[in-house]
């Protein structure tokens, strides 16, 4: 059982008088721990400027709470708001929380309600002003033994039409799943995105695939595959984005170590009317070699193409690079870079010694 207990305490100080008022139930045997009834604060200043603030137990699992601040006796601000939990587990229990605040002579109010009911959990989300909902979320997650579902609604009662989501993730073993996700405006279909996500892991391997196709509201169909593998001998990394049969992002990028002697890399991005570049390197145990070819804007009338070769041969300590543009339309430029170098460690030194020349060739 419980016994009600009541504590009220005033204090008067030259500039705020206050009153603390709080009421509880103390157990009178096992578990001990007392519940909160009633908890009061009240603080006003010499200038008719009060501030009030309240907790109060409704009932069981049902809370009010709220705070006001007056000037001459009028409202300046007040928020209040209710918790109500109702439930005894994780797996069937509801939550709402409903606040209003008052500022001046505008209410603004907000909801929140969270339920989960075995394998469904839902939650609603409200926006209110001058009592009325101007933006409310509904969310719904549906959990069965191989299929996830998501279903998300959004809705502005000022306009005529709502925004859903649904997404279903199928399990189909594991690390192997089939992703369709629907957006919708009412019954107006605006995107469909439907394809396999595929992951596996191994002691000396992971590697995933994601294959997508995006139809809607447009003309043909967008589809996207990334898919990357990590291995002892060889990582890539690979964006496919087409709009049917046109390219929209392409990028690979390689790392081959199967040759113990050397390790070889290469990436190739295209970006279309903005870039098309190739690049790769090769590292030896003396000698680095990496080359580029890319073209700025190609497909437009101000395109412009760059080449270049670069050698670090470590073992005669000689640098060489070649570098190619088309700085005018049709006059291809060359800078060459031919340099030895020496390391010196005792004296903490590199010391650099070489020619750079500039000057104008035709290559294919």
């Amino acid at each position: 059982g419980y016994t009600n207990a009541k504590l009220l305490a005033k204090a008067e100080t030259l500039l705020l008088p206050i009153t603390i008022g709080v009421e509880l139930d103390v157990p009178t045997k096992s578990p001990w721990f007392m519940v909160v009834q009633k908890a009061e604060l009240k603080v006003a200043t010499r200038k008719a400027i009060a501030f009030e603030g309240l907790i109060l137990r409704k009932g069981a699992g049902q809370y009010l709470n709220s705070v006001a601040v007056h000037y001459y006796g009028s409202n300046v601000m007040k928020i209040e708001a209710t918790h109500i939990l109702t439930g005894k587990s994780f797996e069937n229990f509801s939550f709402i929380t409903d606040m209003t605040a008052i500022l001046g002579n505008h209410e603004f109010g907000t909801k929140f309600t969270i339920k989960h009911e075995k394998s469904v959990v839902g939650a609603i989300w409200e926006l209110r002003r001058e009592g009325a909902n101007i933006f409310i979320v509904n969310l719904k997650h549906i959990m069965d033994t191989k299929l996830y579902t998501t279903i998300i609604e959004i809705g502005l009662p000022t306009l005529p039409k709502s925004l859903k989501f649904n997404n279903v993730i199928e399990v189909i073993e594991f690390l192997n799943y089939k992703i369709i996700t629907d957006v919708h405006m009412d019954d107006t279909a605006l995107v469909h995105i439907e394809g396999p996500v595929f992951c596996q892991f191994g002691n000396a391997m992971m590697k995933y695939n994601i294959d997508l196709k995006m139809s809607g509201a447009f003309d043909g169909v967008i589809k996207f595959m990334n898919a990357a593998l990590i291995s002892l001998e060889k990582t890539q990394f690979t964006i496919d984005m087409r709009h049917a049969t046109t390219p929209l992002v392409f990028v690979d990028i390689l790392a081959d170590r199967t040759n113990a002697a050397e390790t070889t890399a290469k990436a190739v991005i295209h970006l279309p009317i903005v870039l098309k570049a190739e690049y790769a390197a090769a590292l030896s145990s003396g000698l680095i070699h990496t080359s580029m070819n890319t073209i700025v804007f190609p497909t437009t009338s101000i395109a412009r193409k760059f080449k270049g070769y670069a050698d670090l041969n470590l073992k005669e300590q000689k640098f060489k690079a070649d570098f190619y543009w088309d700085a005018e339309k049709d006059t291809n430029k060359k800078l060459s870079l031919i340099t030895g170098y020496m390391v010196d460690t005792s004296m903490r030194k590199i010391l650099v010694q070489g020619d750079l020349t500039i000057s104008s060739l035709t290559y294919g």
